[in-house]
């Protein structure tokens, strides 16, 4: 029975492919949001059986991507691909379910976001009874077909604290070729860094407004410190009030910002080092994140419809000695 619904569900997702294809679907947000669900469900089904090319094959060759075991982003097809290579039939769960996932489709750019469930399966060490993420999974259309442009995968709150307890922080980093890419310098890059250094610098000023201001009305948002995605301009603005004023920072450094646009819909990914100031006045460390966001031209202005924090390896780390 397993076997014949994984062929029945791949047969429907090559035929809502094959619909995309076609201009029929060009005007459709539901039925491109129905291909993009059946591509993310086909491949993670082959990925908990230890093989990758469910994802090496929808992935475009300016992907990117981050998760936990990871300090910066991993940028390239190529890359990726010698990553999951090195992990090939290692992978193995039972089950997985994907949790009120929501695709935004944004022209020829869809944003699926959910969170993932899958029962890990058993091992000598610390026993985790269910394994808890938030996912981000960013698309594009070229010629046509969808392509996996940008992936951010990250622990829910109660993974976090749970793999902490469990002394299961420190993750091994994979190797993978490093990519120069050029600074953002002009038209849509640069206008899309310029309008997040803006927001990140009334954040380090305890002011939430930067983003606040910026945030359309279906955006989407994760952070580590949230089970779940938060839904919402109102949502997140219940959210971040609150801390009006609680938070404070020296500075940053945004670390090797990218911006992957069509004009219309911008996904910017980058690291980001949070510094504060400590009682004796020397400068600490805040934060080290992963982050993506999307953002969406209203007009003449753009507007942040998705986002996704987490914490890199080495500040996972760290907080598990601290938690």
């Amino acid at each position: 029975m397993d076997k014949l619904l994984r062929v029945f569900r791949a047969t429907v997702t090559l035929l809502l492919l094959a619909g995309c294809a076609g201009e029929n679907l060009s005007g459709d947000p539901e039925a491109v949001a129905r291909a993009i669900m059946d591509m993310e469900w086909a491949a993670l089904d082959r990925w908990r059986q230890g093989d990758p090319d469910g994802f090496l094959e929808i992935i475009a060759d300016d992907y990117t991507y981050f998760d936990p075991s990871l300090d910066e982003r991993v940028d390239g097809r190529e890359a990726i691909s010698g990553i999951y290579e090195a992990i090939r039939g290692q992978v193995s769960f039972p089950s997985f379910e994907l949790i009120d996932p929501r695709v935004q489709v944004e022209g020829d750019v869809a944003v699926l976001t959910f969170n993932f469930t899958s029962s890990p399966p058993d091992s000598a060490g610390p026993k985790i009874d269910l394994d808890r993420w938030h996912a981000t999974e960013i698309f594009r259309r070229r010629d046509g077909g969808w392509r996996l442009i940008s992936t951010h995968w990250s622990f829910t709150r109660s993974l976090l604290l749970e793999l902490a307890e469990a002394g299961q922080l420190a993750l091994e980093t994979p190797v993978f070729p490093a990519l120069d890419r050029a600074p953002p310098s002009a038209g849509v890059p640069r206008q899309i860094v310029d309008l997040e250094r803006a927001a990140l610098d009334r954040w380090g000023a305890g002011d939430p407004g930067g983003y606040l201001d910026i945030i359309a009305e279906d955006y989407t948002y994760f952070d580590p410190s949230q089970e779940k995605r938060i839904d919402g301009l109102m949502a997140m603005t219940d959210y971040l009030e609150p801390i009006r004023g609680q938070v404070q920072t020296s500075r940053y450094e945004m670390i090797d910002p990218y911006v992957q646009t069509d004009g219309n819909t911008a996904v910017l990914t980058f690291n980001l080092r949070l510094y504060g100031v400590a009682e004796a006045g020397t400068e600490n460390l805040g934060g080290h994140w992963h982050s993506t966001e999307v953002y969406r031209r209203a007009g003449s202005e753009w507007r942040l419809i998705s986002t996704h924090w987490s914490f890199t390896k080495s500040w996972l780390e760290q907080l598990a000695v601290s938690i």
